[in-house]
């Protein structure tokens, strides 16, 4: 009689494959026919339906004050002609706004203080989470100028002596300091 007549057949396990996953294997199928087979079909979907979950957090994973955002993978730097196309993203959670940065906004002329802790936080959480961003990132997610940002970053960096880790320093970009002048 057929699946029906199977004493393992229930009636909504069909409903339990209507997923994401099964549309991607669906979608190789008939875009690249003969090309995926049944097996091969099901680890792409696998590897996309992981993807897709990394990129789109559930808004429970997210507090108040925070955002997702991308950066490069630290460890996969950039080479000639590499496009961001062909390099590993990572998706990051930010603090964009802490409570602390709530009770400094309420202190005059705290503005820049709290400017610049939230620049190193930005670039440092990124980091800590597998990421580098670079100065476009982070002027986009303040909404300020990469020349206003890279003098702050600059600055810091100066009267500190420490590095705040970003794409320019980690992967040896543009105009940051770079691990040459410690090899010379």
């Amino acid at each position: 009689m057929g699946i029906r007549s199977s004493p393992n057949w229930n009636p909504y396990d069909t409903s339990a494959r209507k997923t994401f996953k099964s549309a991607v294997c669906h979608l190789l199928h008939s875009e690249f026919p003969g090309i995926f087979g049944p097996t091969i079909s099901r680890l792409f979907a696998d590897k996309i339906d992981e993807l897709y979950d990394r990129f789109h957090p559930p808004r429970s994973r997210l507090t108040a004050g925070q955002v997702l955002w991308t950066g490069v993978a630290i460890d996969d730097p950039p080479t000639r002609n590499k496009r961001i196309e062909d390099t590993r993203l990572v998706p990051v959670v930010l603090d964009l706004v802490t409570a602390q940065d709530i009770d400094k906004a309420k202190v005059p002329r705290a503005r820049t203080q709290t400017r610049l802790a939230k620049i190193n936080r930005l670039f440092r959480q990124a980091h800590e989470q597998g990421a580098v961003l670079g100065h476009a990132d982070v002027s986009l997610l303040l909404h300020m100028t990469i020349n206003r940002l890279s003098a702050y970053v600059t600055n810091h960096e100066r009267a500190t002596g420490e590095l705040i880790p970003r794409r320019g320093t980690i992967h040896d970009l543009g105009r940051s300091v770079t691990h040459k002048a410690i090899i010379c």
